[in-house]
């Protein structure tokens, strides 16, 4: 596997490991304010006031439980966009790299004397090496072209791995303090909702940043047609073979 793309995943496995510890973190701290608050004395002089302290921690529990649940679907498919990021260099290092290489050098000799060779059979040979030639450069195109739409796939993953934790990043932290600062059942109850707000907060901005990341990873999707046409094109290969100079 080559630098780029050990180093590409290493990007993807940090945002991702970032991600999970802000969704770790809003978990533990909302443990820990049930914790501190579910059974305290407190409840016992709400009256009917702790019906609504109670539906409200129900409330911020299941908004929290549906965002770790949202980040499992993102963990549950990251490894196939490693893979997706493996084949992508690749096809650059394996396939585009080696035809590039050959190409440059097909149409050289290593006999002195071979620019003296004349005749029907050097025609013939130089037409044959021609076709080498453009058959090199169409397996050079179409692992170029191959591996750019299986990177821009990887790529609209991982941006929108990175923006749903630039979200988090910006309101997890305050998420936690919130809980945190509650230092009455007057301001447990305050927490909650401005809790349960930053939580609908925190989805509608991942909303909002997965709708512009959508947008690219459609493209790269729809592009699906065009690698297709690239893999099938055999102008370059008669009968479906490698232009052979032997016949």
């Amino acid at each position: 596997m080559s630098e780029d793309a050990d180093s590409t995943i290493a990007e993807f496995n940090k945002l991702i490991d970032q991600l999970v510890q802000w969704v770790d973190d809003m978990i533990d701290g909302f443990r820990r304010f049930v914790e501190k608050w579910a059974d305290s004395q407190w409840r016992y002089v709400l009256g009917p006031a702790v019906i609504a302290f109670d539906r409200g921690m129900k409330e911020l529990n299941e908004k929290i439980t549906k965002i770790a649940q949202d980040v499992q679907k993102i963990l549950d498919h990251s490894t196939p966009i490693v893979s997706v990021i493996v084949q992508g260099f690749s096809w650059l290092e394996n396939a585009q790299k080696p035809a590039s290489e050959l190409q440059g050098i097909v149409k050289e000799h290593p006999d002195p004397n071979f620019e003296y060779w004349e005749g029907a059979a050097r025609n013939t040979y130089d037409h044959a090496v021609d076709a080498q030639h453009a058959a090199l450069g169409a397996i050079k195109t179409k692992a170029d072209n191959i591996s750019s739409w299986l990177l821009d796939i990887a790529k609209a993953n991982i941006m929108f791995v990175k923006e749903l934790g630039d979200a988090f990043a910006a309101i997890a932290g305050e998420f936690v303090a919130l809980l945190v600062a509650a230092g009455s059942i007057i301001g447990a109850l305050k927490a909650i909702d401005e809790g349960g707000e930053l939580v609908e907060k925190l989805v509608t901005t991942a909303g909002e940043r997965l709708t512009k990341v959508v947008e690219m990873y459609s493209e790269a999707v729809g592009r699906t047609r065009d690698a297709t046409s690239i893999q099938y094109d055999g102008s370059e290969f008669p009968y479906g073979k490698w232009p052979s100079i032997a016949g």
